[in-house]
């Protein structure tokens, strides 16, 4: 009876965990904390400092991703590219968009792509 209520519990920590809501940001070259923001990497001549016209962005949301998120996104004058984990899209959109979609209360990170 005890190895029946542990096992039970194991799968409930092991389900809620698995939906947890990520701060993180998983690439090829690095992992990123969106609550501290990407590596500097201005010695490589990759940062950029000004938006003008479009640009590409990391949207991530604070929970998992729903479709009136996606749907916000578009409404707001974005473009949904691609998906990266976790909870997170590269998106399309110029200063304008941007602005209405960092400001989203499903949005919890937006940084230039």
């Amino acid at each position: 009876m005890k190895a029946r209520i542990l096992i039970s519990v194991l799968i409930i920590i092991v389900s809620i965990s698995a939906f947890a809501v990520s701060d993180k940001l998983y690439l090829k070259i690095e992992e990123i904390s969106t609550k501290v923001g990407p590596s500097d990497y201005s010695h490589l001549n990759l940062q950029r400092y000004s938006i003008d016209g479009y640009d590409y962005f990391v949207v991530q949301f604070s929970d998992i991703i729903r479709p009136n998120f996606k749907n916000d996104i578009i409404k707001n004058g974005g473009a949904i590219l691609d998906y990266i984990p976790d909870n997170a899209y590269i998106v399309k959109m110029d200063v304008k968009s941007f602005e209405k979609i960092k400001n989203l209360k499903s949005v919890q990170y937006v940084s230039i792509w």
